[in-house]
């Protein structure tokens, strides 16, 4: 279900590696600063016209447009912080496969939490956000594999809401399989759930499960959010399961009863599996990696099966 690993997605990472150990936290758009004057800048002009997709590097994108046909008005334009909207953004957990993981790597938070507070205090009642989030789930490191997510966000009744088309997507792995053609992102449908995709709660605060595929997350105060950001970055949060819709706690077994969609595509997951494989010899005959984290990843895969 991880992509396969190309020499300039190595490039990409070690550029991109040297590039956030160079970068200190300064005063930005925002006064709890999640980055620098120059992405302050940026959303700064974003803001002035934000059905202009705003981009970080190749993929990840966040467009302002009109609601999908049909849908209720929601309560926007709405004043958030961009600590609330990490808040309700970290907490969210999904099923993919055997494993419970976070919807939301702590990256992909930083990225677009405050582009999403700008974009819902720009939008209408009949406006959303679509985006396209990648980031790295399984381990980290210059051979993580990068997964995306697409889907919608709107805020209503007094409820952050993530509509999702598709969660831990191997865009990579599909862009290169065979065609080598750019992979199609779903942003999902009010209409009808979104196929593969299981979200099952929050790791802490109160949320609704509207269904498998869109959650409506309670926003918590400013300051409780701004307090849970601070520990995250000391490294001191282990939160307990929330009572409202709780996800399994990060050392819950593993899933016993997969989804029907699940079952559906037990043939690509081993499909992927294999590609893993073969992309972490084809890395270590180029030279890569050593023989001795070659065997390290193999038997990690391995643990997946």
């Amino acid at each position: 279900m991880y992509p396969q690993f190309t020499l300039r997605r190595l490039s990409l990472a070690l550029a991109l590696s040297a590039s956030l150990a160079c970068t200190n936290a300064q005063a930005g758009f925002f006064d709890n600063s999640f980055f620098g004057p120059e992405e302050s800048a940026r959303l700064t002009e974003w803001s002035k016209n934000p059905a202009n997709a705003m981009r970080w590097g190749d993929w990840d994108m966040l467009r302002l447009e009109a609601s999908q046909q049909g849908a209720a008005p929601s309560a926007q334009p709405v004043q958030l912080t961009p600590d609330q909207v990490a808040a309700a953004m970290r907490n969210i957990q999904i099923a993919t496969f055997k494993e419970v993981n976070k919807l939301f790597s702590e990256a992909e938070v930083r990225r677009f939490a405050p582009a999403i507070a700008i974009g819902l205090s720009r939008a209408t009642a009949n406006q959303e956000l679509v985006f396209i989030t990648t980031g790295e789930h399984m381990w980290s490191g210059l051979i993580a594999p990068s997964v995306a997510n697409a889907g919608r966000v709107f805020f209503a009744d007094g409820r952050l809401n993530f509509l999702l088309g598709q969660t831990h997507m191997d865009y990579l792995g599909d862009a290169n399989h065979g065609t080598r053609k750019p992979p199609k992102f779903d942003y999902g449908s009010r209409k009808s759930a979104a196929k593969g995709v299981e979200i099952l709660g929050v790791t802490e605060g109160e949320a609704k499960l509207v269904r498998t595929d869109w959650i409506a997350v309670a926003v918590p105060t400013a300051a409780a959010a701004s307090a849970a950001q601070q520990a995250v970055g000391q490294g001191t949060v282990n939160p307990a399961p929330a009572a409202v819709v709780p996800a399994p706690a990060a050392n819950a077994p593993a899933v016993t009863a997969p989804s029907p969609a699940a079952d559906a595509t037990t043939d690509q997951f081993y499909r992927k599996q294999e590609s893993r494989l073969r992309s972490l010899k084809r890395m270590r005959d180029e030279g890569l990696i050593t023989d001795a984290e070659f065997q390290q990843k193999r038997a990690e895969i391995f643990k997946d099966l």
